[in-house]
C-alpha cells in the first residue's frame, strides 16, 4: 500500500488559509447585508424628501441640503463598505472580474430624485461608486452615475 506523506507545516498552512477564507466569507456576507440595508435606507430617505430635494434644486442657489445629507450620511459610508468588500473579495479569490458602468442621467430637476431611485433599483446587484454633476441649470440636471459589479469567473 502506498501511503502519502504530508508535511505537518503544509497541513497547518492549509488549515490556516482555509480558516481565513471562511472568516473572509463571513465578513463579506455581513458587509453585503449592511450595504444593502444602507442603500435601502438611502432610497427611503430620498423618497421621503423628494419634494424638499426638488424644491432646493430648483432654488436660485441650486444647492440641496437634502442631497448633501445623502452624500454625507449614505454615499460615503457605502463607498467605505464597498472598498472593504473589494479587499475581502480579492483576499478570498483572485478569480473576480469587476465591471464598471457609467450612466449619463439627464432629467428635469423636479424628476431627478425619482430618476436616481429608479436607476439604483435597476442596478440592484451593482455598487454605486460615484455621482458626478456634469451640468445643472434651472430646468435640467445632467449627472454621470458610476457603478461597479463584481462577478466570479
Amino acid at each position: 500500500m502506498n501511503q502519502k506523506k504530508t508535511d505537518p507545516a503544509t497541513d497547518v498552512e492549509q488549515s490556516v488559509r482555509g480558516r481565513r477564507k471562511k472568516e473572509a466569507l463571513r465578513a463579506i456576507s455581513s458587509l453585503s447585508k449592511a450595504r444593502d440595508a444602507m442603500i435601502a435606507d438611502m432610497a427611503d430617505y430620498i423618497n421621503r424628501n423628494r419634494d424638499q430635494i426638488a424644491q432646493e434644486i430648483d432654488s436660485p442657489e441650486g444647492y440641496s441640503f437634502a442631497l448633501q445629507q445623502v452624500e454625507d450620511n449614505y454615499l460615503n459610508r457605502i463607498n467605505r463598505v464597498e472598498r472593504s468588500l473589494h479587499l475581502l473579495y480579492r483576499f478570498n479569490t483572485h478569480e473576480v472580474t469587476t465591471t464598471y458602468e457609467a450612466v449619463e442621467l439627464k432629467a428635469p430637476r423636479a424628476e431627478l430624485p425619482q430618476r436616481i431611485c429608479d436607476l439604483l433599483a435597476e442596478r440592484a446587484g451593482s455598487v454605486l461608486l460615484e455621482v458626478v454633476p456634469l451640468r445643472i441649470d434651472d430646468a435640467t440636471a445632467e449627472l454621470l452615475v458610476v457603478f461597479s459589479k463584481e462577478e466570479k469567473k
